[in-house]
């Protein structure tokens, strides 16, 4: 049940987290932006990937990639667009198995973005950031704009980022990105085959991840990680963090709306994370309409959750 508050708009601001005895409010927006982020981000792929942050049709800055699944690796990179995309370009053998598991942090927010398909672990996201592009559905196209991208993409082999560029605009011109897959019991906690081991420098909440074709194969694992070519190569992306300047909310009062969750929360000010429940949803911000300048974002909204410790 939604009672409306008193007429007035706000715009987003940093996340804010008052503690008073055991019960604490956040306020869960957008942070402030700043002119650029410094990133940490561990990563493992079977059986390859390369990273990069650009804009939603280039990618200009390469971080960089390996091809050693059975260990994940760590980059680090500083002085990024705040609004840059991260993406993750990837490619298999199409046999056995493959996916994609990593862990990365935003040191300048604090935000931490792991992969998963659960759009309840991503509270200042409106919905799961993950998305991919299966290139393999669209090589002629691609071939057509970069004669370098073949018609037919054979197994291990990483696009260079002249084609994970072309790749990249052509989706963004077409809306051609999609949610990313997994399945049941495939986070890094559950120590999934055919792996079959807990990557420490990984959180466990990660969620194995990787695009499905829908096809698979005979392999013995769950698809969209039994060995097969779904549709590579692949590229995953996450957007960056937007300009202030976006939508003007209207604020309600919730009720009746029960919502627990366990979550860890870490920002500039704490060194450790902070395991809490996310408790009741309280406030809900819908986007207006102010003096006819329009909504930039429609689908974007607010929330404000109680947390438990």
């Amino acid at each position: 049940m939604l009672r409306n508050r008193p007429p007035h708009t706000l715009r987003p601001f940093p996340i804010w987290l008052v503690i008073s005895g055991l019960m604490a409010l956040v306020a869960c927006l957008f942070p402030s932006t700043a002119s650029s982020d410094d990133w940490s981000m561990e990563v493992t792929v079977d059986n390859q990937y390369d990273i990069y942050f650009g804009s939603s049709t280039i990618v200009p800055t390469y971080v960089g990639g390996d091809l050693n699944w059975p260990a994940s690796e760590t980059w680090s990179i500083t002085g990024i667009s705040s609004t840059a995309y991260l993406y993750v370009a990837t490619a298999s053998d199409w046999t056995s198995a493959q996916g994609f598991l990593g862990s990365f942090t935003n040191l300048t927010t604090g935000t931490v973005i792991n992969t998963t398909t659960d759009p309840n672990l991503f509270l200042t996201f409106a919905s799961n950031p993950w998305e991919v592009f299966p290139a393999g559905q669209y090589l002629a196209a691609l071939n057509t704009i970069n004669p370098s991208i073949p018609t037919g993409w054979p197994a291990s082999t990483m696009p260079s980022q002249p084609q994970v560029e072309t790749a990249v605009a052509y989706a963004s011109a077409n809306d051609l990105w999609v949610p990313v897959s997994s399945a049941p019991n495939y986070h890094n906690s559950d120590t999934p085959a055919p792996w079959n081991f807990f990557f420490v420098s990984i959180p466990g909440q990660a969620e194995w991840i990787w695009h499905d074709t829908g096809q698979g194969s005979s392999s013995p694992y769950p698809s969209p990680f039994d060995g097969y070519n779904h549709d590579e190569f692949l590229v995953f992306r996450v957007p960056g963090r937007q300009p202030v300047e976006r939508n003007h909310h209207k604020v309600y009062q919730v009720f009746d709306i029960p919502f627990a969750r366990r979550v860890e929360l870490l920002d500039q000010f704490r060194n450790e994370p902070l395991d809490v429940v996310a408790g009741a949803l309280d406030l809900f911000a819908n986007p207006v309409d102010k003096n006819s300048e329009g909504i930039e974002r429609p689908k974007e909204h607010q929330n404000w959750y109680r947390l438990l410790p």
